[in-house]
């Protein structure tokens, strides 16, 4: 009986093969996956430069894949940034989906179960250029009641903004706020500015020259201040000296203003103390806004707790 080598069908050998690589994917694609939820950065680009968007940006989206878990641990979340095309950008309503047919090949690796949120709805406007009168306005905790100010004078008269057409057009002037120092001895005074101008709107140029005279002077005024006891049972204790006499200089407008005037208080804060004793307590000083001491009262006064 003669022997014959034992040969292994083809077909045997193309299943073995198949089934080697059934298993292989699945061990990478299936049995190992992994679901995490990450955050991207979005990177704008191409926005036409006659325009600008005005509301709807955002700074990053939400995603939620699955993948192979050696894949999904290896990412970085720092390096994750997907950049959204602006280049068809209308002015008006555009609506910008984020899928992920337009992102980096990168993500084709997993499998995307969520996008938060799934669209963008940004709000477009063109760019327009108008040249508008620089408007002063006056700030001060005392406008209107001590400071008098005339010929305000500005320098340029009128500025160049660039911005959104509807805001552009929309405005009549741009204001420049002029703070007044309510400290301030009457003459000329001459400021440079920033304009104030709104959200996408820039001015050239983006500050002016401001000159104004101060016409009200300054006076002295001298006040007697009895010192106050910061203490709820404030009865109970006796300031020495209980009155002092306070030099202020203060807006020659409000000079006789006794509303004005008695913001001006001295108060000292009794410590610990045991009925009998006294001690020395420094004295505390309130001033409104335009006053400033010229002598300053003394520092420190005897407070006494009296006996029941």
């Amino acid at each position: 009986m003669s022997s014959k080598k034992m040969r292994t069908p083809n077909w045997l050998i193309l299943a073995l093969a198949f089934l080697s690589a059934l298993l292989m994917w699945y061990t990478v694609t299936v049995r190992d996956r992994l679901e995490v939820q990450l955050e991207v950065r979005l990177d704008y680009r191409g926005v036409p430069e006659n325009m600008v968007v005005v509301d709807g940006l955002i700074n990053k989206m939400s995603i939620r894949l699955r993948g192979p878990e050696a894949l999904v641990r290896s990412i970085t979340p720092q390096n994750l940034n997907q950049v959204v095309n602006l280049s068809k950008l209308k002015k008006g309503t555009n609506v910008i989906p984020l899928t992920p047919a337009e992102w980096d090949p990168a993500f084709r690796a997993f499998e995307i179960i969520e996008i938060s949120p799934p669209k963008l709805t940004l709000e477009a406007d063109n760019i327009v250029n108008r040249n508008v009168p620089v408007k002063p306005v006056l700030k001060s905790p005392l406008q209107g009641t001590a400071l008098t100010v005339t010929d305000i004078a500005v320098g340029p008269p009128t500025v160049s903004l660039r911005g959104p057409e509807s805001v552009v057009n929309a405005m009549g002037g741009v204001k420049v706020i002029i703070p007044l120092d309510p400290k301030a001895s009457a003459g000329t005074h001459m400021q440079n500015l920033p304009l104030d101008v709104p959200n996408f709107v820039s001015a050239n140029p983006p500050s002016v020259n401001v000159q104004y005279t101060i016409t009200s002077g300054r006076k002295e005024v001298t006040l007697q201040r009895t010192i106050a006891v910061a203490a709820q049972d404030r009865r109970r204790y006796t300031i020495t000296p209980p009155v002092v006499s306070l030099r202020v200089e203060v807006p020659e407008s409000l000079a006789r203003n006794s509303a004005y005037l008695n913001k001006a208080q001295l108060s000292v804060t009794p410590p610990p103390m045991t009925p009998g004793s006294s001690v020395r307590a420094p004295i505390s000083l309130s001033l409104p806004e335009g006053m400033t001491v010229l002598e300053a009262p003394p520092t420190y006064a005897t407070v006494t707790k009296n006996k029941k």
